[in-house]
């Protein structure tokens, strides 16, 4: 019988929905082949390794392989994204082509994948001149939305970016290409919003096999969009609901931050539960969380930072600096740099009048400032009509100045006080 090698990572964040996400490979996957699963683990509990490795049986080889690479706990620290919802751990993906020097062909899955069909054809794709065969990230579509193209501000001149969670790579090819190398040098030299994805795109996207959309369905174009939208941008079969376009999927990457083993999400949960229910699991009550109180609670905490910042602009008795209409157009688009007390102003002011819009507000403080204030290397892929520099005094606003002069940005979109 034919070998096929799928390959995951997982922590003890994740090991639970790793060991569903095998269980459900077994329940759905030809019995005519030999499956064999290996798992790249860092800090497993004792029991979460002993379950994983109980749903092994013949036909169905399960290989768990302990790595540690203190490096990369410095490199998940460098994400430009703010609260990210992957771990360090994805960082291994790096060395699966060196970790299994015996294996040409192997299937990688995040750990939070179920395999809701048989899967089994999607190694007779042709990648012998490739590197890999990947799904183009669905995220990609809502984020044009927002001016904020996934591929674009990675310095990608493409509008293709797939999704590292699921991909089959020619192993054989990228170790003799030592893409090893290549990845590691982009994840420790350039700009990366997501721990190993902008890696993969960067350097292979010139080299990837796309394939469908239901081999990678991100469930959080739930929250994006109706079942209507999702059939005009992703699928030419109308799906009458979501529920129905769920059922059809191949592979469903269960993304975002609203986890369905932790919220209870419509449609997502209940599929889940399906696996969990017969897993070894299944004797461990969850205990669900309201994704739309998870929502108000973040409302609240913006509203609070809203107040304060209203609060300081309504008391304070000694501004003597003032928004510049003068300079500007009305209804423009607008980036604000700096958060300290002049920024804070400013942005108090922006709300007030609604002269402009204000797309994005960054300060190089960004980490120690409000969940609103971004990374100044934000303002690379944003689209803006004007950037006004919050900030008074001279020297600083020079570096802002030539900061700025760095990104090619014209002179005359460049406003200070």
């Amino acid at each position: 019988m034919k070998d096929l090698h799928i390959v995951y990572i997982t922590d003890r964040n994740y090991e639970m929905p790793t060991c569903i996400s095998i269980l459900s490979i077994k329940k759905n996957c030809l019995k005519s082949v030999n499956w064999n699963i290996h798992v790249l683990s860092e800090n497993l509990t004792k029991l979460g390794k002993e379950r994983i490795l109980a749903l092994e049986e013949p036909g169905f080889k399960i290989n768990i392989i302990e790595v540690k690479n203190d490096e990369y706990r410095f490199l998940a620290a460098k994400c430009l994204n703010k609260g990210i919802h992957v771990t360090q751990a994805a960082l291994y993906k790096f060395d699966i082509p060196n970790l299994f020097r015996n294996i040409d062909k192997a299937l990688y899955l995040d750990g939070d994948i179920l395999v809701n069909r048989d899967i089994t054809n999607i190694f007779d794709i042709d990648i012998s001149n490739s590197y890999l065969a990947a799904v183009d990230d669905m995220g990609n579509e809502y984020e044009e939305n927002r001016n904020f193209l996934l591929a674009t501000r990675i310095g990608l001149n493409s509008s293709n970016y797939f999704n590292s969670g699921v991909m089959l790579l020619n192993l054989k090819k990228m170790r003799n290409d030592d893409i090893y190398q290549k990845l590691m040098k982009f994840r420790i030299e350039k700009k990366n919003y997501f721990m190993d994805q902008d890696a993969f795109n960067y350097i292979l996207h010139e080299s990837r096999v796309k394939i469908p959309y239901n081999y990678n369905f991100l469930t959080s174009v739930f929250e994006e969009f109706e079942i209507t939208e999702i059939n005009n941008k992703f699928f030419k079969d109308a799906y009458e609901d979501c529920e129905l376009c769920l059922k059809d999927q191949f592979v469903i990457h269960m993304t975002g931050r609203f986890k369905p083993w932790k919220y209870n999400i419509p449609w997502v949960t209940e599929l889940f539960l399906k696996y969990y229910n017969q897993s070894f699991y299944k004797d461990d009550k969850i205990y669900f969380l309201s994704p739309l109180k998870a929502i108000n609670d973040e409302r609240k905490e913006i509203f609070k930072e809203y107040n304060k910042i209203y609060r300081y602009w309504k008391n304070d008795t000694r501004k003597v600096w003032k928004f510049p209409f003068n300079k500007i157009k009305k209804g423009s688009y607008i980036v604000l740099y700096g958060a300290g007390e002049v920024g804070r102003d400013l942005y108090m002011q922006i709300v007030e009048s609604e002269f402009c819009h204000l797309n994005l507000w960054v300060d190089k403080d960004f980490q120690n400032k409000s969940e609103m204030v971004s990374n100044p290397e934000e303002i690379k892929s944003t689209e803006f009509d004007y950037i006004i520099i919050g900030i008074l005094r001279k020297n600083i606003v020079q570096n802002v100045k030539n900061y700025l002069k760095k990104m090619e940005i014209d002179e005359s979109q460049i406003v200070t006080l």
